[in-house]
């Protein structure tokens, strides 16, 4: 990453080829896809199981999402931070584990 170039998140050197990007940005758009349908179903009168077996799906689906980029991060991120002797990305790692998990 060059330093004009935005990281794509905050603490992540936000390099990803483009195949990874175009994996992250199809699941993502799968995602909200079907969080639309919960709003269609909900607006139709769906019963509250077909509303709830979609929630999951939902849910599940942004849990994929989450672990795809956290092993980008891991991989990448954390590992060339390891190489250098460099483990404050381990304590960063720690609090965002905390927080997802």
């Amino acid at each position: 990453m060059t330093d004009d170039e935005e990281p794509l998140l905050p603490g992540m050197s936000g390099f990803r080829s483009e195949k990874e990007e175009k994996l992250l940005m199809n699941r993502l758009n799968r995602t909200i896809g079907q969080l639309e349908g919960v709003r269609r179903m909900l607006g139709s009168g769906a019963s509250c199981t077909e509303l709830l077996m979609l929630v999951s799906a939902v849910q599940a689906s942004l849990r994929s999402f989450s672990k795809e980029v956290l092993l980008h991060y891991l991989a990448s991120d954390v590992a060339e931070e390891l190489r250098h002797g460099d483990s404050a990305s381990l304590d960063e790692l720690a609090s965002i584990l905390k927080k997802i998990l």
